[in-house]
């Protein structure tokens, strides 16, 4: 996999999505950055990120669902893949809250954001920007968040750690070629394995602002959360819609 090292960009994501549509490379490819000054969270939110702290990388990665043509089987192996690593860290009591955050107890370590080189273009190979909070100690306005360091007490080589994610990313994606239905259903039980709060109760607000206890029970294949309302209904939620209030009391 070529690697290449940024002192600091924008967006990794942008970024390669940007080398890729100029014809510059195909997949794999990975961007680092000690310094990414606008990352991007899911729905349009900024990931902040400590200069010099973390490891902020984005690959360019092919479809490797050809039943699946969804972002969502790439969100579950790649959530997998880097629970793994930071297992192999050391991290105590990790967690994949749906649907693409990785949780060292309450607090986020991780985000994934999964993305098409070409938005829209369900062709174009897909982009993974993965940050994940290495040796940053104090996190200001994010209560919820820590970090390697935080959780093991260990200062990480951020160069080491991209070269080492990197080449795991490339050997397990090499492996899922033509994933096929039943080995998607078994990625699929292997994170729900992991699923944070599963069996939980959480308050969850859908399309508005009014939240509502629900209890997780796991997720469809389609990527959607399944969870059971009070009154004991089934209910399918789209990321796209829902927002969780996982602090909150139920």
């Amino acid at each position: 996999m070529t690697i290449i090292k940024l002192d600091a960009t924008p967006s990794t994501n942008s970024y390669l999505s940007a080398l890729w549509r100029q014809g510059i490379f195909e997949p794999p490819v990975a961007v680092y950055t000690l310094d990414q000054t606008a990352g991007r969270g899911r729905r349009g939110e900024v990931w902040q990120s400590e200069a010099g702290k973390n490891l902020t990388i984005s690959f360019l990665l092919p479809d490797p669902t050809n039943e699946f043509s969804q972002s969502f089987a790439v969100i579950v192996h790649v959530s997998l893949l880097v629970y793994q690593w930071l297992e192999q860290l050391q991290v105590p009591d990790l967690k994949i809250k749906w649907p693409n955050d990785i949780m060292a107890g309450s607090k986020k370590i991780c985000g994934i954001l999964v993305e098409r080189a070409l938005l829209g273009a369900s062709a174009s190979p897909f982009v993974v920007g993965i940050g994940i909070n290495l040796n940053q100690e104090h996190f200001k306005a994010l209560e919820h968040a820590t970090s390697v360091r935080n959780e093991t007490g260990k200062s990480l080589d951020i160069d080491e750690m991209a070269r080492s994610l990197s080449a795991l990313v490339e050997k397990r994606f090499s492996e899922i070629q033509d994933l096929n239905a039943k080995e998607y259903s078994r990625l699929i039980q292997h994170f729900e394995s992991h699923l944070y709060q599963k069996g939980e109760c959480c308050c969850v607000a859908v399309q508005d602002n009014s939240f509502h206890n629900v209890t997780i029970l796991g997720v469809n294949e389609d990527g959607r959360l399944r969870v059971r309302d009070p009154n004991g209904d089934v209910l399918f939620l789209d990321s796209a819609e829902t927002h969780f209030d996982y602090s909150a009391k139920c």
